[in-house]
């Protein structure tokens, strides 16, 4: 029995959830262990609303020049998430700037004093 057929038994006899059973195709599929097809038909009986495909160069592109129109950041390298709110910790090296920071909120412009305290954090978006 193909690791295909395995899950979607397991899928179909109530061992596996929706979820987990996408989870499994998932990873099966980057891990090569079954074929985009296979993952594609399977995520299609479950109703995901997804699929797997494979994109030429040219639409590589096009994807990318339409997500740089839509102002897409890509996530950073670490994957670190954004936090929730802006950071008003004393940081001495920032004294008397104003720094810009990224939050799940939106983006803040936070004043330091000359000692490098945050007195204040403006949202700019």
């Amino acid at each position: 029995m193909s690791k295909f057929e395995d899950i979607m038994r397991q899928y179909r006899n109530g061992t596996l959830t929706d979820t987990q059973t996408r989870d499994k195709l998932n990873e099966a599929y980057k891990a090569g262990e079954i074929t985009r097809d296979e993952a594609n038909a399977g995520l299609k009986d479950l109703g995901a609303g997804y699929s797997f495909q494979t994109l030429t160069d040219e639409e590589r592109a096009a994807k990318k020049q339409r997500e740089d129109e839509l102002g897409f950041i890509p996530a950073t390298e670490e994957g670190k998430p954004l936090p929730k709110t802006a950071d008003m910790r004393r940081r001495p090296d920032l004294a008397g700037q104003v720094v810009r920071q990224h939050t799940r909120a939106g983006d803040f412009d936070v004043t330091y004093t000359d000692a490098g305290y945050a007195v204040s954090a403006k949202k700019v978006n």
